[in-house]
């Protein structure tokens, strides 16, 4: 809640804290431990990317005057421990928006990039269930099959018994197509 009334871009930052802190110095003894924590939260919390800085400096604050940390080398080693434990998540994180250009020379964008990827995982799947339902067919009915799928006429008896054996098994894509 403190800090989201903060500003984020430049100097407005810094007074700001300063402003807090005068109020949190008049404040008694027993919430020097707010101040020492807002004192802490701010000196890490400038140390890292301007886009991340109200996140960790509410995340160093909350920790740090939840546990109402009074002394000063405490406060710095329990922060500097949160900080570069967060900095150790920040570097795993990719930071790439799905918008970002993969390639200079294509112009491609990540997002392109993951929905051919997913177009051609999606086709290679089922092309492997179709090989897998074409095995799964008695023989005679997968000759008529293949003669279709090769783009040749069916005669008048082949249709007949590819018919036959659909109305006989009316769910047989169903069960073919549960094959691993």
């Amino acid at each position: 809640m403190l800090a989201s009334a903060l500003p984020v871009e430049g100097d407005e930052f810094g007074q700001t804290v300063s402003t807090i802190e005068a109020q949190l110095k008049r404040m008694t003894k027993r919430d020097k431990a707010s101040l020492l924590a807002l004192q802490t939260a701010f000196t890490f919390s400038h140390k890292v990317p301007r886009q991340e800085r109200e996140d960790l400096f509410q995340e160093l604050f909350l920790t740090l005057w939840e546990k109402r940390i009074s002394d000063n080398g405490l406060a710095y080693a329990v922060a500097r421990c949160d900080w570069s434990n967060w900095w150790r998540a920040y570097k795993i994180r990719s930071h790439y928006s799905l918008d970002s250009v993969a390639d200079d020379e294509s112009g491609d964008t990540f997002g392109d990039l993951l929905v051919g990827v997913c177009d051609f995982e999606a086709q290679i799947c089922g092309k492997i269930n179709g090989d897998r339902l074409l095995e799964a067919l008695p023989d005679y009915v997968r000759k008529i099959v293949q003669k279709r799928l090769d783009g040749h006429a069916t005669t008048k008896l082949e249709q007949s018994r590819l018919r036959r054996f659909i109305s006989r098994r009316p769910t047989v894509l169903a069960q073919y197509s549960t094959l691993n």
